[in-house]
């Protein structure tokens, strides 16, 4: 509690970063706790040298033993970064991300706030990835794991902090000043923008790591770009009624349209710089496992949507239809 319960989110940054042992020596924790004891309430004076002794421990690893460590064999990998789980994972965050965006309106409207189940499980699984890199981080158990759990966080920002910046514009521009609502309401905002402050700050933490491929972070923050300056094309309007003055930005087909266009660049990108789109690991597609995670997904995201999937049906066949009353007869002359 000392050591989170004070200071803003930039000392809380900074005391995260300390917390990884492969990057900084492990004695720089009793210096961090020095500084959190000497700024809080009750100054109090702790002699770190004295804890460290005279031969402190430096990092566990060196550069290249890291780099050894993790260029080995992937057979050892948990299947829980296997090709069905993964895959799993994608399906739900693109399900999630494309029904935020497009629902981005109407949830404003309905002030809903609360976290939906598609985004919350979309959020699980790189959330554990999260917390597997810090234990090996802090554990020292260097190995290729942190190449499959580093995959899967640069995927999750790709995906999810992509789909919320496009909703939050989306959400935020039609009803209100999109200034009033630069922080986070409600625990959906907040957990989303905690989750992604998280993410950064680890990728942040490991740049220059070798088990950080610094052309898939190039490529993250490039698309980060892209959709950061695409979601601040808006057109102000004026109107006889209040309020005279609004701001309209793309509509949502566009932004669905745009934030899949991402997800195929992304994927482009990492099939060719690591010849599979999926984690390294010694699971294949076909394995029991991972063949029921994938199919339970898919079954269970169909069957939400069956509703769904049946008035989209009806309604193509109604306009279908229409247009089909509106054609002229073949036999009749123009």
């Amino acid at each position: 509690m000392i050591l989170f319960g004070r200071g803003s989110l930039i000392g809380f940054l900074t005391k995260f970063l300390a917390l990884t042992s492969v990057l900084w020596a492990p004695q720089e924790w009793l210096y961090w706790l020095q500084l959190v004891l000497l700024t809080s309430d009750n100054p109090t004076w702790v002699d770190v040298d004295t804890l460290i002794g005279s031969d402190p421990a430096g990092p566990c690893l060196t550069r290249e033993e890291k780099r050894n460590a993790i260029s080995g064999s992937a057979e050892d990998v948990s299947g829980w970064y296997g090709p069905g789980a993964y895959l799993a994972w994608l399906v739900t965050a693109n399900v999630a991300s494309i029904s935020a965006i497009w629902n981005a309106e109407q949830q404003r409207a309905r002030k809903q706030k609360e976290m939906e189940g598609e985004l919350l499980a979309a959020l699980m699984y790189p959330t554990i990835a999260m917390l597997d890199l810090l234990y090996r981080f802090i554990r020292c158990k260097v190995d290729p794991t942190l190449n499959a759990s580093m995959l899967v966080i640069i995927a999750s920002l790709v995906t999810l902090g992509s789909a919320r910046r496009l909703e939050w514009r989306l959400a935020y521009s039609q009803t209100v000043n999109v200034e009033d609502d630069m922080f986070p309401s409600g625990p959906r905002a907040w957990t989303m923008s905690v989750f992604l402050v998280l993410c950064h700050t680890v990728l942040w933490a490991t740049l220059g790591e070798p088990y950080l491929d610094i052309k898939l972070f190039s490529v993250l923050y490039s698309l980060a770009i892209v959709v950061l300056m695409y979601s601040e094309i808006r057109v102000e309007t004026l109107k006889d009624v209040y309020p005279y003055r609004t701001e309209e930005f793309r509509p949502r087909h566009e932004r669905i349209a745009v934030f899949i266009l991402v997800q195929v660049v992304f994927l482009i990108v990492l099939g060719t710089t690591q010849h599979s789109i999926f984690p390294s690991t010694g699971s294949k597609l076909s394995d029991l496992d991972q063949m029921a995670t994938l199919l339970t997904v898919l079954f269970a995201t169909i069957f939400s949507r069956t509703k769904r999937i049946f008035n989209w049906i009806q309604n193509v066949r109604r306009r279908s239809a229409g247009f089909s009353r509106l054609s002229p007869p073949e036999d009749m002359e123009l």
